[in-house]
């Protein structure tokens, strides 16, 4: 387990990531992206905190969202929803692995 403190913006991003993927869970391809809704409302609930313990398989999971987010939100869906900024999605992505390379892969190293 790990502490995961925010960034504003990967927190706006992720919310935006995971707000569409609510919207299109029903439509996402099981065998390719699993999300179980149990765990997007965990996900979810990790925004309201500054600071949360996570594990290493909850940071695969919000990858898993993010990348989800940006496969979706580059097809055509024609229902109307706006998907996030693909920039932002980039931008979450980046943040995403530098957090984990620091909260996992450096202790794992013998790094901090």
């Amino acid at each position: 387990m790990a502490v995961l403190k925010w960034e504003d913006g990967a927190r706006q991003d992720m919310g935006a990531v995971i707000e569409y993927i609510e919207a299109i869970l029903h439509r996402i391809d099981p065998d390719f992206f699993n999300i179980p809704e149990e765990k997007l409302a965990y996900a979810k609930s990790l925004l309201s905190a500054d600071a949360a313990d996570i594990s290493y398989q909850d940071m695969l999971f919000m990858q898993t969202l993010a990348d989800a987010g940006a496969e979706y939100g580059a097809r055509k869906s024609g229902d109307g929803l706006a998907p996030p900024d693909a920039a932002k999605i980039a931008r979450l992505s980046a943040w995403l692995a530098q957090t984990e390379d620091a909260l996992f892969r450096a202790k794992s190293q013998g790094g901090a």
